[in-house]
């Protein structure tokens, strides 16, 4: 009984440096993609169907698509926190899908 209880212990150790170690790499090497976003009045939408908005994490800068431009910079994180630093997006103009460029101006 002892020794099943010492291999749990040890079992629980690891299962805690494993998950310590994953918090500890943060978002790097993550991406995400926009399902809902807040709009000008601060209500959950979806996000326009057919439409690719998406952000990577990548050794404290990050790239995606943001519907209809690319954009890029860097982002810090503070314990839960994320703060992003100067972003930089193209400026192209997308008539598809119906609503695209709302949808953009409200993600960046």
């Amino acid at each position: 009984m002892k020794k099943k209880l010492f291999w749990l212990m040890c079992f629980l150790a690891l299962a805690l440096v494993l998950v310590a170690c994953s918090a500890a790499g943060g978002l790097d090497t993550t991406s995400w993609k926009l399902e809902s976003y807040a709009d000008e009045a601060g209500d959950m939408v979806d996000a326009l169907p057919r439409s690719v908005v998406t952000l990577k994490f990548q050794a404290e800068q990050v790239s995606g698509m943001a519907g209809c431009n690319n954009y890029s910079g860097s982002y810090q994180t503070t314990g839960r926190k994320i703060g992003f630093g100067p972003l930089a997006a193209t400026r192209k103009m997308c008539a598809q899908p119906l609503g695209i460029m709302e949808q953009e101006t409200a993600y960046l």
